[in-house]
């Protein structure tokens, strides 16, 4: 991974929060011309300070905003962005990694927004499981394993929210280690059980990346909040 890094001032950025949208937009493009310049797709971004977007294909621009963008060679599918609104562009240092266009990283900094520790947004698109671009030498199973690393390293640094399209059903399984199967699954000694609300889920199906993506949320600590936070509390589908 190579950075790109930001100067920082000393002005901190007092918020009583910090929202943060995830899209899939599937291409930029569409019949009436570029998405981003039709208001109705504008008005989307306004509330939001930092959105992630996926299947962006190329570069992206919005206006109030400082992109960076990791593009897939073949320009025809995938690809991810992560769009900052300029007041916040000075506490932010893009990561952006050049061997991998299916994630994409950027650290907040703690003293900028007022934080207990560095924040890192981790952006991620996994090609679907049956995709045509698949392959056994390039496939979801090992960018899951790749991200997986990743987050683990980042994990040393601070606080990690790992978003994005990871084409992963994880069916109604929770995410989380409860504290009374600690003893019967062998772990560090260090490690502290979720005590998280019950994940509620409507899809009943765990597919082969759900799978892989549980095993990352469990080994990295992770909490899944779709199905138990306000907004999602039912765990709906996800389209």
């Amino acid at each position: 991974m190579t950075k790109n890094k930001q100067k920082h001032t000393k002005t901190s950025i007092i918020k009583n929060s910090i929202k943060i949208l995830s899209w899939n937009i599937q291409s930029p493009s569409s019949i009436d011309g570029s998405k981003f310049e039709i208001e109705s797709f504008q008005n989307v971004f306004k509330d939001h300070d930092i959105a992630c977007l996926q299947e962006i294909r190329r570069e992206v621009h919005l206006i109030g905003y400082r992109s960076i963008c990791n593009i897939r060679k073949d320009g025809k599918s995938g690809g991810v962005g992560i769009l900052i609104k300029n007041e916040l562009i000075e506490g932010i240092e893009f990561i952006k990694n050049t061997e991998c266009s299916d994630y994409l990283v950027c650290r907040l900094n703690k003293d900028f927004f007022n934080l207990p520790e560095d924040t890192f947004i981790v952006n991620v698109y996994i090609r679907p499981f049956n995709s045509s671009a698949s392959n056994a030498t390039d496939n979801g199973k090992d960018a899951l394993k790749n991200i997986e690393d990743v987050v683990n390293e980042l994990r040393e640094e601070g606080e990690v929210i790992l978003c994005g399209d990871f084409n992963s059903r994880t069916g109604q399984k929770t995410g989380m280690i409860r504290e009374y199967l600690t003893d019967f699954v062998p772990l560090p000694d260090d490690y502290e059980p979720d005590t998280f609300l019950p994940r509620n889920s409507l899809d009943s199906i765990t597919n082969t990346y759900g799978t892989h993506f549980l095993n990352l949320v469990k080994h990295n600590q992770l909490t899944i909040l779709n199905g138990r936070t306000l907004g999602d509390l039912v765990g709906n589908f996800t389209s």
